[in-house]
């Protein structure tokens, strides 16, 4: 499964993405520690890691509504609509024997659970119960 941001893939060469997104700028993201690479065109924040030599997209965020997941998620899309079309599980919620049952009404981060390895790992950041920031990792567990 391809992980993927707009034209930026998991995976992928920074030479290729910076070919692709142009140039980018060394940066921090309040929510992730390390450095980022922001690529202003695109509204995408890139975390690399070093790999045989070659930098390679592990990570991509944004905070621009122009992204959306496969299920029609992105930033703007408020608490209730996420809860709606995927499987999240939020800070604050209350479990019983694993599954979320009683949702946090004021959450401020969501994420699919663990066990959802069918999608790579999606972090939903909330401000004012709407998604503030989309960032995406590789796999689930």
């Amino acid at each position: 499964m391809a992980c993927r941001m707009g034209a930026a893939t998991y995976g992928e060469q920074r030479q290729r993405l910076e070919a692709t997104l142009g140039p980018g700028r060394t940066t921090k993201l309040d929510n992730y520690s390390g450095h980022w690479i922001l690529y202003p065109r695109a509204a995408l924040y890139v975390g690399y890691l070093k790999l045989k030599g070659e930098e390679r997209a592990i990570a991509l965020v944004t905070q621009s509504s122009r992204y959306r997941t496969p299920s029609g998620v992105g930033v703007g899309t408020s608490v209730a609509e996420l809860r709606k079309r995927v499987t999240i599980a939020c800070n604050g919620d209350g479990f019983v024997d694993g599954k979320p049952k009683f949702p946090n009404p004021n959450p401020d981060d969501c994420s699919y659970p663990r066990d959802q390895t069918q999608h790579p790992f999606t972090d939903f950041k909330i401000v004012a119960n709407r998604v503030s920031e989309v960032a995406i990792f590789p796999g689930g567990d």
